[in-house]
């Protein structure tokens, strides 16, 4: 029609209008319906032949209904011929409702998934999977529902944090899934502690919390806590057999311990480890100063992890003196810290804390390895029969790598295993690892001796003092302080050095600091001192400037 070939077109006013703009058809008019009986009708024309609507109208003018009707059918209608092509449309209509009815089916299986998967996101974003109990995200969410209803009602809340003593030994010992096992059955035993409104959950690790809503006063958390440690009075069953475990409790209260779940949640953790500081299997009540003890506990602890790498730790030597000629005999290393940030920090404040976090290992191995070099040139400089003792943690004592540290150390220093002392505790003999006693045997075949420090503090049996062969006896500056005026101190103190010398020790005196102790010891056949009245402990710059 646009190329001149066509000179009208017929159809209704859709499709008339639609193939004019389809086909950009700008030569043709659209012209009127071809009367009001054939609304439907439209026809369009070229423009340069007009006299085309007037022989179309009267051509469509002449078409009756029926002949109109005829025409639809014709062009419009499905025509099936017979019973084969009739059932290959039936077939067809079939396989499209089955397609449609599959297509629903799949629609409905797809939307049941979707909802399936969403509740499962949802589930592990609030729960625990291996317990099956509130996450923290959760148990924060309720606590803050708990505070507010608190507010409004003019109640308390109190929150429990609960943390397994010692867990850490059970992944290392048995392996990851027995500690899974343990913790499951620590979270079915904590459920049957619990009354209407109570929420127990599991914050991380071996950290199960508890929100108590409805109590009257203390004494009613205290029984609730028993309550909660008694779960830990049976051994836990685990592959390998039976396991027992004990748990510290630390408790906050709102509103005595904060206003916010944060607030609660973190006073309630400084009381966990309060707890574990009294004993293990023990609970406590935040109280504000004993957050400010744990604090310090945190920061010295996250400035200790940095300590060595920053050189913050140092030794000084303490001279041992010999009591008759007062020559210089050997040294005792001490260590000591000056951290950036806090200052000098106290040996008594930060091993402790070194012990509990594993520090104590690798400071340890920086004390025999600067102490053993610094003798070589004390020898040189002062004596070369002169010794050097190391205090050795009853932590450290008992690590799998203390004798090659040892051994590697002393034969790359080129000195005598004669001149190493390895300086004890009675903590060590005291203690239930089953190899202190290959320890202490290995130390003596290596040719090294053993030193027992603050002898009369503890509980060392004498039979332990024979049977590992120690070679000296340190009597405690407690006993010192006093002599030579106090009688009782002066009678238990020669007692001391007749016992050591009949067990073939020699004994050194700590913390002489005045003549008269000095001439008392000597009187009594100490062997060596050591105290301010003659040396007091330096760097090993400053002692080497001097004889």
């Amino acid at each position: 029609m646009s190329g001149g070939e066509v000179d009208a077109f017929v159809g209704n006013v859709a499709s008339t209008s639609y193939w004019i703009r389809k086909l950009n058809l700008n030569n043709l008019k659209v012209a009127a319906p071809v009367s009001k009986e054939k609304q439907s009708l439209h026809f369009a024309i070229r423009n340069d032949w007009p006299e085309l609507v007037s022989i179309i109208e009267k051509g469509l003018d002449s078409i009756t209904v029926e002949e109109e009707e005829a025409i639809r059918q014709k062009w419009t209608s499905i025509k099936v011929d017979n019973n084969q092509s009739l059932m290959i449309v039936l077939r067809i209509s079939a396989a499209l409702f089955v397609i449609i009815i599959i297509g629903a089916l799949w629609n409905m299986m797809l939307k049941r998934k979707v909802r399936q998967q969403t509740s499962q996101i949802l589930r592990s974003a609030h729960y625990d999977q291996l317990t099956d109990l509130p996450n923290r995200f959760l148990i924060e969410d309720r606590l803050r529902e708990r505070i507010n209803e608190a507010k409004q009602n003019n109640s308390k809340v109190a929150m429990l944090s609960i943390d397994i003593d010692e867990f850490k030994k059970i992944n290392d010992s048995y392996g990851h899934s027995a500690g899974d096992q343990v913790l499951k059955q620590v979270a079915e035993r904590l459920g049957t502690t619990l009354t209407e409104g109570d929420t127990l959950g599991r914050l991380s690790g071996d950290q199960f919390l508890i929100i108590i809503s409805h109590f009257n006063d203390v004494s009613d958390l205290a029984s609730t806590t028993s309550s909660v440690l008694e779960q830990f009075r049976a051994a836990f069953q685990i592959d390998a057999g039976l396991y027992t475990l004990s748990a510290s409790i630390g408790i906050s209260i709102f509103p005595f311990d904060g206003d916010t779940s944060d607030e609660l949640l973190k006073n309630a953790d400084s009381a966990t480890h309060v707890a574990k500081e009294f004993s293990n299997g023990s609970y406590a009540f935040y109280t504000k100063e004993r957050k400010e003890k744990v604090s310090r506990q945190i920061e010295l602890e996250q400035a200790l992890r940095a300590a060595l790498d920053k050189n913050e730790m140092y030794l000084v030597y303490q001279a041992k003196i010999d009591a008759q000629s007062k020559q210089v005999i050997g040294f005792e290393a001490l260590l000591r810290w000056h951290s950036e940030h806090l200052g000098q920090v106290s040996p008594a404040e930060f091993i402790p804390v070194a012990e509990r976090n594993g520090m104590i290992i690798p400071i340890g191995e920086f004390v025999i390895q600067q102490s053993l070099a610094a003798l070589v040139e004390l020898k040189a400089h002062y004596n070369a029969r002169c010794t050097m003792l190391i205090n050795i943690s009853p932590v450290q004592f008992n690590s799998p790598s203390l004798i090659d540290v040892l051994s590697d150390t002393v034969s790359s220093s080129g000195i005598d295993y004669s001149s190493v002392e390895i300086e004890i505790t009675e903590g060590v003999l005291m203690s239930s690892q089953s190899n202190t006693d290959f320890i202490l045997n290995k130390i003596t075949e290596l040719g090294m001796k053993l030193a027992m420090d603050d002898f009369g503090q503890g509980y060392s049996s004498l039979s332990s003092l024979r049977k590992f062969s120690f070679n000296t006896l340190k009597i405690d500056r407690e006993f010192i302080n006093e002599l030579p005026f106090y009688e009782s101190d002066c009678k238990l103190v020669s007692a001391i050095i007749l016992m050591a010398h009949g067990l073939d020790m020699k004994v050194v005196a700590e913390g002489v600091e005045s003549q008269e102790q000095s001439d008392f010891l000597l009187e009594c056949g100490c062997d060596s001192i050591q105290g301010w009245l003659y040396e007091k402990a330096e760097k090993l710059s400053t002692l080497l400037k001097h004889k």
